[in-house]
Formats: structure tokens, C-alpha cells, sequence
């Protein structure tokens, strides 16, 4: 592992925290990674993971509790615990136990969890599934822009100004769903809402309830289950 740091910053007992820029080579072994500013690494397995600003890894991200305020680019794939973002957040996949993410969101495979929880700024993309085996909530967030400074700095911003803001999927899974805004092949769920400005190209699958806003579009069948998911 080689640490490179421009501005202040500090590596003791496994902790290492920047403010300013780090780039690191190799595989980054961490307990914590704190950043303010900007940073470059490969792979990195952590127990925390704190980012402030622009992060960006060409490998794989392994950790337990990840907060990211601002851009995070994970090359490879995302394996954690508490997934929690404000801003972008860009992956190959994403697996966790907790996914929240204000902001956008853009991933080539699926994005599996327990709890997946989404409030778009910006538009949004996942290459393959979604799954959220408890509950699955996408909302368009009320507010219509998002500034990340750092030092006074503006280092991130998302707009939707003249922007279609909505997240397009193949599969959307969970024992409760609930989504809007959205642009997708199927949904299958238990318990399946369907709410404004949404498109399900194939069909809805669900068990016990389904509702469908006025505004959203079905092109395919709405069939109910006869036993629900495990």
C-alpha cells in the first residue's frame, strides 16, 4: 500500500484521514478512511468508510458502514452493511444489509439489500435488479437541486432543471414495493404501489395488495401470486 497526500492528513492504529487529496496503490486495508476533499484509491476493504467530496476506487469496495457525501465511483463492487449516500453514487453492483441514497444513483448489474431506499435528484440507473427483500421505496425527492461543499468549495452538484428525472430498471423485487417515477420491466412484490409517472413494460406480480396510480402506465399483466415471497 503506498498513501499519497496533498494537504493535512494522518494514518495511526489503522485509521487514515484526509483533507484535501490522497491517492492510494493497492489494496487499502483500513479499521476507518475518513476523506474530506478528494481521493483516489484501487481496492478497499474497511470496517468504515466516511467521504466528504469526490471519491473514486478502480476496484472493489468492501465495508461495513459506508457514508458518502457527494460523488462516489466504485469501478467494481460494492459489498457492505449500511450503504448510505448524498449525492451521486456510481458501481458495477451494489450489496448490502441497508442501501439509502438521496441523490442518483447508476449501476451496471443489481442492487441487492434488505431495505433499499431511494430519493431521486437526478436520473437514475440500475443495469439489471433491484431487490430488496423487506422493502423497496423510490420517491422523487420534493427538492430539485443538491450542493456538496467541502472547505467552502463546491465540489458536487445535482440539478434537475430541465432534466427527466426518473430511474429506469429491469426488475423491481421486494416483499413491499413502492415506486414512482420510475421506468421498468417488472415489479413483484407482496405488497406492490405503484405510484405517479410510472411505466411497467411486462407485468406486476404480487400476493396480497396492488395499487396503481392514475397517472402511471401498465403495458403488461397484472397477475396475483398464490404464495407470497420467502
Amino acid at each position: 500500500m503506498r498513501v499519497t497526500i496533498s494537504g493535512a492528513g494522518s494514518y495511526e492504529a489503522g485509521e487514515l484521514r484526509i483533507s484535501g487529496s490522497g491517492k492510494a496503490r493497492g489494496h487499502l486495508r483500513l479499521r476507518a478512511l475518513s476523506v474530506s476533499g478528494r481521493f483516489l484509491g484501487d481496492n478497499i476493504s474497511a470496517h468504515t468508510i466516511k467521504t466528504s467530496g469526490s471519491a473514486r476506487f478502480s476496484g472493489d469496495m468492501e465495508v461495513s458502514d459506508l457514508k458518502s457525501h457527494g460523488s462516489l465511483i466504485v469501478v467494481g463492487n460494492i459489498r457492505g452493511h449500511n450503504v448510505r449516500v448524498a449525492g451521486n453514487v456510481r458501481a458495477r453492483s451494489i450489496s448490502a444489509g441497508y442501501v439509502e441514497i438521496k441523490g442518483s444513483l447508476r449501476t451496471e448489474e443489481d442492487v441487492e439489500c434488505d431495505r433499499f431506499i431511494l430519493r431521486m435528484i437526478g436520473a437514475s440507473r440500475v443495469g439489471g435488479t433491484i431487490r430488496g427483500r423487506s422493502e423497496v421505496d423510490i420517491r422523487r425527492e420534493k427538492e430539485k437541486s443538491l450542493s456538496i461543499r467541502v472547505l467552502g468549495i463546491e465540489l458536487i452538484g445535482i440539478s434537475r432543471r430541465g432534466e427527466r428525472v426518473v430511474l429506469e430498471a429491469k426488475r423491481i423485487e421486494g416483499r413491499r414495493v413502492y415506486i414512482e417515477y420510475t421506468v421498468c420491466d417488472e415489479v413483484i412484490g407482496d405488497e406492490v404501489i405503484i405510484g405517479p409517472e410510472c411505466e411497467v413494460r411486462r407485468g406486476i406480480y404480487y400476493a396480497s395488495n396492488l395499487s396503481i396510480d392514475p397517472s402511471s402506465k401498465v403495458l403488461g399483466l397484472k397477475i396475483r401470486k398464490s404464495t407470497p415471497l420467502p
